[in-house]
């Protein structure tokens, strides 16, 4: 139908704007790239035309093209605040700085009691490590308008950034008394675990989920927490009620089975067979069930998901220690040893570091 509007009404901006769209969400960007130039030359110089152009060039890395569209954009935007904010934030994701400051510092001159441009430009002060006149910025947008959340958090941020932990914490909490927002608490967690507050930071957390325990992301995050501090009955308890919340995440029912593993460990299996129906190819999928695979005795099938986890990543020491253990009780001590110097020539820190070093020094000694 759209095709057809596009046919008879070539003009329609509404229409073609929509069919590119829709040509984008069904992988014909040539095709939405095609139509949108099409409409540019027969309605020239419109802002949404350029700006939709300039987001295709650039999602599909083609940078050049679309710092060269923004820059038509640009000057189309006119005085419109929204638009002009827009077009910076475009050409910074295309690694045209100079013409977002150059299009910042205007409307900064021009709309001095608007925080927004001021934000934006403390960004990019930020992104180039220039932290004080990142800071200053911010501050100022906070005491003009104590209330601005954005403002509030970036300047937290940026404290942060500079080691100022506490003042970071205490900027957290304000941002938390405006808007209780998830990134909030766990950047807050962030700030307390790095001045050295974790297990209150882990306490917070804890007790944020409990006011708002719909929040999914939260619920994930809290959960690793548990695993990095070791409280594993906590963490399987959130990953239950996530595999169960979002059950077509390999990931969680992936994290699930490891947690599972020392429990029961069939329940783990197919816990893991789960997580590799939805990602046959991950390397961290096949990591576990190749593991879980071992553990309950079946070496091939262990050792065949354990070959391919290693040639799809060969930077993770754990899944070459897995494999050498594998490789070991199959009878291939040759090629175990040679996992255990790769795993350990890494120079990563690991969780079975210690039992891999013990392992290769076992079958590195003489026999008696």
């Amino acid at each position: 139908l759209l095709e057809q509007i596009r046919e008879k009404k070539p003009r329609s901006l509404k229409a073609i704007l929509r069919l590119a769209d829709l040509y984008v969400r069904i992988g014909r960007p040539n095709d939405a790239i095609a139509s949108l130039h099409t409409l540019d030359e027969t309605v020239p110089n419109n802002f949404d035309v350029k700006l939709k152009l300039a987001q295709l060039r650039l999602a599909r890395g083609e940078t050049d093209a679309a710092r060269s569209i923004l820059v038509d954009t640009a000057s189309l935007a006119g005085s419109h605040l929204p638009k002009r904010l827009t077009v910076a934030e475009m050409q910074i994701q295309a690694g045209a700085i100079d013409d977002a400051i150059q299009g910042l510092q205007r409307a900064i001159i021009e709309r001095p009691e608007v925080p927004a441009p001021k934000l934006l430009m403390a960004q990019i002060h930020a992104r180039q490590n220039r932290l004080v006149e990142a800071a200053e910025l911010t501050s100022q947008v906070v005491e003009q308008h104590p209330a601005n959340v954005a403002a509030v958090t970036l300047l937290a941020d940026l404290r942060l950034a500079g080691g100022q932990t506490k003042e970071a914490i205490r900027l957290y909490r304000r941002g938390m008394r405006i808007a209780d927002k998830p990134e909030l608490a766990i950047s807050l967690y962030r700030a307390q675990t790095l001045a050295g507050h974790k297990r209150q930071a882990l306490n917070e957390l804890a007790v944020w989920y409990l006011r708002n325990p719909g929040n999914t992301p939260i619920m994930r995050f809290l959960a690793d927490q548990y695993i990095n501090n070791g409280q594993m009955a906590e963490a399987l308890a959130l990953y239950e009620q996530l595999a169960q919340r979002i059950p077509a995440d390999a990931e969680v029912h992936n994290n699930l089975s490891n947690l599972l593993l020392p429990l029961d460990s069939e329940r783990a299996l197919q816990t893991a067979l789960r997580a590799y129906e939805l990602a046959p190819e991950n390397p961290a999928v096949l990591d576990t069930l190749g593991w879980i695979r071992v553990q309950l005795g079946d070496l091939e099938s262990g050792l065949a998901h354990l070959r391919e986890a290693v040639v799809r990543d060969t930077t993770v020491p754990e899944i070459r220690y897995h494999l050498a253990v594998a490789l070991e009780e199959y009878g291939n001590a040759d090629a175990a040893r040679q996992q255990l110097r790769l795993a350990l020539g890494m120079g990563k820190a690991f969780a079975e570091r210690e039992l891999a070093m013990q392992r290769l020094a076992r079958l590195e000694s003489p026999t008696p």
